[in-house]
């Protein structure tokens, strides 16, 4: 059985309380497709509420790096926006999306 002396010890403690606070990684330097629609939901309904639609926000996203279909959007943008509005009922973006456009 090995023994270790108090001054081992002490030694091991002082040297244990200099060492350095690891930094934990938060965020994550990538996004998926879904994450990043996710991210950019509060945008997208920005720009909805200022009348772009679903496809023409589509191509938008398509034009400047993140290429994406309106069937894709749309999947990605009710799954982000799951929850509630500011009136406090379920909202759907999508669906406002085509009842807006009918």
């Amino acid at each position: 059985m090995v023994r270790y002396t108090k001054e081992q010890i002490e030694k091991l403690k002082e040297e244990m309380r200099k060492a350095p606070t690891v930094e934990k990684k938060k965020v994550k330097s990538d996004a998926s497709k879904a994450e990043a629609i996710k991210l950019l939901s509060p945008e997208i309904r920005r720009m909805q509420k200022r009348g772009y639609t679903l496809t023409e926000i589509r191509a938008f996203l398509t034009k400047n790096g993140l290429p994406v279909s309106k069937a894709t959007l749309a999947t990605y943008l009710n799954r982000a926006n799951k929850g509630k509005n500011e009136t406090g009922t379920e909202t759907n973006v999508a669906d406002s999306q085509a009842n807006a456009q009918k």
